[in-house]
């Protein structure tokens, strides 16, 4: 299948509003990646200098009859944000055909096997990995799904889940993408994890990284927007009416304040919720967001302009 792959150039402030005017328009999947340095780089010179710090958001629409329609809308919607709105943060976009298999065979020229906190490797399924004593190997095909631990907020989601799983732990995974989340927590020691989304593809694609980890027994992945009361209804009855002793969600700020309370409503008392995909000027945003539903702050990780927070919900 062909694709039209969108690229912008940001700063780290706008991705959220950069990657909500993509989403709008109906993307396949919207995947951020730091700009600057790297393969990608070295194939376009022409490219003009990231600024430091850059990011660079892409987004996946099918090459049909309804493209020139999104790209036009989704064109306009850059120019008012650049220019209205956050001036000086938003480049112009870049559009490439693309097709499915091109696009998943990009990854392989730059996504290695990752050591992500103290146990956690994450290893390409298409690479050879010996781990040492100690590690724990996670093997990743994103697909055309996001997530693979470059990422600062997977990065630091990924070291909350080691510091907090115990063993036997009930884990629900808010906007899986890839999986990552989910297939972390269920090799850490979780006894059951549910991972949801709302694109059917991610949910394609999350399943076959559980089959490549083996992880069927544990991990059970399902299309379902958890903001919406019906769909946390049909959550719930997957869980069997237990209540998940964590919850995690890599996703945007805004979304993560829209989360606070119905992750308030069905976490375990003393359970925790690890949310990530903060960026530094959303911070106090949504920690009010998350103290109004009863999810205290214990901790919160950096990475650059990205913030992770570690909660817990009162018992």
């Amino acid at each position: 299948m062909l694709y039209w792959e969108v690229k912008v150039l940001t700063r780290p402030e706008a991705e959220e509003a950069v990657a909500a005017v993509l989403t709008e328009a109906g993307a396949a999947g919207v995947a951020v990646e730091l700009a600057g340095g790297g393969e990608e780089e070295e194939e376009k010179p022409d490219r003009p200098p990231c600024p430091p710090g850059s990011v660079r958001v892409k987004a996946y629409y099918p090459a049909d009859e309804s493209w020139p329609d999104r790209l036009a809308a989704i064109r306009e919607k850059l120019n008012f944000l650049r220019e209205e709105i956050m001036p000086g943060t938003v480049a112009d976009l870049e559009v490439d055909r693309v097709a499915e298999e091109d696009w998943a065979e990009s990854w392989k020229k730059y996504f290695h096997p990752l050591k992500v906190g103290e146990k956690l490797v994450v290893v390409p399924s298409w690479e050879e990995y010996r781990p040492s004593p100690g590690e724990v190997p996670l093997l990743l095909d994103p697909g055309m799904a996001f997530g693979t631990g470059t990422h600062p907020t997977t990065a630091l989601s990924l070291q909350f889940l080691e510091k907090v799983i115990r063993g036997g732990e009930v884990v629900l995974d808010v906007g899986t993408g890839s999986g990552i989340l989910a297939l972390a927590a269920a090799l850490l020691g979780a006894g059951r994890v549910l991972a949801v989304d709302v694109d059917p593809l991610a949910v394609e694609v999350a399943e076959e990284n559980v089959r490549l980890n083996r992880l069927q027994d544990r991990v059970q992945v399902k299309e379902a927007d958890f903001l919406r009361p019906e769909e946390r209804a049909k959550v719930a009855a997957l869980l069997g009416g237990e209540r998940p002793h964590l919850v995690v969600a890599n996703i945007l700020a805004r979304v993560i304040a829209e989360l606070a309370w119905p992750v308030g409503e069905i976490l375990a008392p003393g359970g925790f919720f690890i949310a990530s995909g903060i960026v530094t000027g959303k911070a106090e945003m949504v920690k009010e967001k998350l103290t109004e539903a009863g999810l205290l702050l214990e901790e919160e990780k950096k990475s650059g302009e990205w913030l992770a927070f570690l909660c817990r919900k009162g018992s």
